[in-house]
């Protein structure tokens, strides 16, 4: 049987995703026979196995942090919603990519053993994403530890038992703003607005990704 020259990275990525999600390790020669692309296309396209694990790590990453652009620049309770609530949304529109980012340790993605320039690109964005985390966090008077667990942990944990299931983010919002409700307590978890209900402030790189 040949092999598929024609190839995407996200029909790899997904592949990664679900074997990852069971088995926290893979050989270049499994993700070979599950997705169907030679091993030499690849080593051709992203260097080593390190380089791919790193690569689908990045992908998800940009995917999941474009839709935070417009909340972060943000003050008040109802950003703080959209944030936490993103997640949910989040994986519903990219399964594979979230089961990525939710349910693979990063650790397991992340080596350190990529290509030089792939290892700086990750470095300078995660910079880049925790600096704009720490100003909404200072525009908004948080406590750092309090908001990273009430605005991204917990939500990411919560979703990650769902990804897949496509009618998920009816499940995992109640739970999600109680999360919000108990570790920063002036947010009100029924919400007194709709923008925690709206996809119209979604940044377009959520739509795209």
């Amino acid at each position: 049987m040949g092999r598929n020259a024609q190839f995407t990275d996200l029909e790899v990525f997904d592949w990664l995703g679900r074997h990852l999600a069971e088995a926290h390790s893979v050989t270049v020669q499994q993700v070979s026979k599950g997705t169907g692309v030679s091993v030499g296309s690849i080593y051709h396209r992203y260097g080593s196995m390190d380089g791919l694990l790193a690569s689908a790590w990045l992908a998800a990453a940009r995917s999941y942090r474009g839709g935070l652009g417009r909340p972060l620049g943000r003050l008040g309770e109802g950003p703080m919603r959209r944030i936490a609530l993103h997640a949910g949304r989040w994986a519903v529109a990219r399964p594979a990519q979230a089961r990525l980012l939710f349910c693979v340790p990063e650790r397991v993605l992340v080596r350190g053993a990529a290509s030089e320039s792939l290892e700086v690109t990750i470095a300078q964005e995660n910079a880049e994403f925790a600096a704009r985390i720490d100003d909404f966090y200072a525009r908004n008077s948080l406590d750092p530890i309090r908001a990273e667990l009430g605005l991204f942990i917990l939500p990411q944990r919560i979703v990650a038992g769902y990804v897949g299931d496509p009618h998920s983010f009816h499940k995992v919002k109640p739970l999600i703003l109680n999360t919000v409700f108990a570790l920063l307590p002036s947010s009100n978890p029924t919400g007194s607005g709709t923008e925690d209900e709206s996809d119209g402030d979604l940044d377009d790189s959520l739509e795209k990704a």
